[in-house]
């Protein structure tokens, strides 16, 4: 039908990562689609992953990221802490 809305924001991988890359989203991505694009990258789960902004904590896998994030934003994408680090 419609064309799909995208935006672009900027990714910071992991702690201490000072190389941003950009990222094109679109408007029917969820936190988990961004969770998943990571997880391999990170050797991690995707349950395992944090996704936050300057501003906010990205925690619900469900919500569109389309509508949390504005053009240029910076996500980051962070494992979690293991219990016992």
């Amino acid at each position: 039908m419609g064309e799909k809305k995208s935006k672009v924001v900027w990714v910071v991988k992991g702690i201490g990562s000072d190389n941003p890359e950009k990222l094109r989203i679109y408007d029917n991505e969820t936190v988990w689609d961004i969770k998943k694009k990571y997880a391999s990258e990170l050797k991690v789960r995707e349950n395992e992953i944090q996704v936050t902004t300057d501003e906010k904590h990205l925690n619900n896998d469900n919500v569109l990221v389309f509508k949390e994030l504005e053009e240029g934003d910076t996500i980051n994408i962070l494992p979690r802490a293991s219990a016992g680090c």
